[in-house]
This record gives structure tokens, C-alpha cells and sequence, in this order.
């Protein structure tokens, strides 16, 4: 799943992961969850996204790590 970028995240791609922290089983089962609680849910991933988006930072990295034609064995 992803959403719209937020923070780092941004600076690289439009589009970021959706972080599940602790509500996979919700998120795997969601027909345990009627319509409230499902709002619910998606506003706690929400804001859960916003935290960890907070956290991310953007390091640049050599274009060769992107292509599988230039690894290196050694």
C-alpha cells in the first residue's frame, strides 16, 4: 500500500509506503471491522505514517546500485 509522500520521503518519490505498525491483523482481516472502527484505522495509519515519515532521511547513492548490470562480485 502507499499514500502521498510526506517529508523525505518526497524529495525522492511522489508516492511512500504505508507503515503498518501495530495493526496488521486488522489490516489482514479487515471484515473483523465494521465501518467506524475501519475509519478509525485508517486515521491511526494516518497519523502513524506521519510520525515515521518524520524519521526518514534521503542519503544519494551511486547510480550502479540501481542496475543489475553493474554489480560487483568483489
Amino acid at each position: 500500500m502507499t499514500a502521498p509522500s510526506r517529508d523525505a520521503a518526497g524529495q525522492v518519490h511522489n508516492r511512500m509506503p504505508v507503515f503498518l505498525t501495530d495493526d496488521l491483523d486488522e489490516w489482514l482481516d479487515p471484515a473483523r471491522l465494521d465501518a467506524t472502527q475501519a475509519r478509525g484505522l485508517a486515521a491511526h495509519i494516518s497519523k502513524a505514517r506521519d510520525l515515521i515519515a518524520n524519521e526518514l532521511k534521503v542519503d544519494q547513492v551511486d547510480r550502479r546500485v540501481n542496475s543489475v548490470s553493474r554489480i560487483d562480485p568483489a
